[in-house]
């Protein structure tokens, strides 16, 4: 077994309970290893530490953190309100150059012009509804 994989197995048997191969292989890498066994000691003090670090919870952090929510739903409903009028007026240009298309092309803004089906005859439409 690769060292990587003895490493990822070593890993895994700190919060896991092995396969018995597996834990046999385990034990037998860590009395032939001596640097595996000095990453099992390294990976147990690191636990050990982690587990006597407590961070005491802080009202202060939970006000700031609720304050920042705040102030970040305001911004994104101004940002919102802002662009409303550039994006209405955009909207408003397309619908008006897409009627003048119609008009210009066809003569006419009826809902066959719109459509594109002002010049299509019913023997053309019929042989367009059987190709599909």
């Amino acid at each position: 077994m690769d060292k990587e994989a003895l490493l990822e197995l070593l890993i895994f048997s700190l919060d896991n309970e092995l396969p018995a191969q597996q834990k046999l292989q385990l034990e037998k890498a860590l009395q032939e290893q001596p640097w595996l066994r000095k990453e099992k000691q390294v990976l147990l003090q690191l636990r050990a530490g982690l587990a006597r670090v407590s961070a005491p919870p802080s009202e202060s952090f939970t006000d700031a953190v609720m304050a920042d929510l705040g102030k970040s739903e305001e911004l994104r409903h101004s940002i919102i309100v802002r662009l409303f009028p550039k994006v209405a007026a955009a909207c408003a240009v397309f619908l008006l150059a897409f009627i003048l298309n119609v008009y210009f092309s066809d003569g006419s803004i009826s809902m066959d012009s719109v459509i594109g089906v002002a010049d299509l005859s019913p023997e053309e439409a019929y042989s367009l509804l059987l190709e599909e």
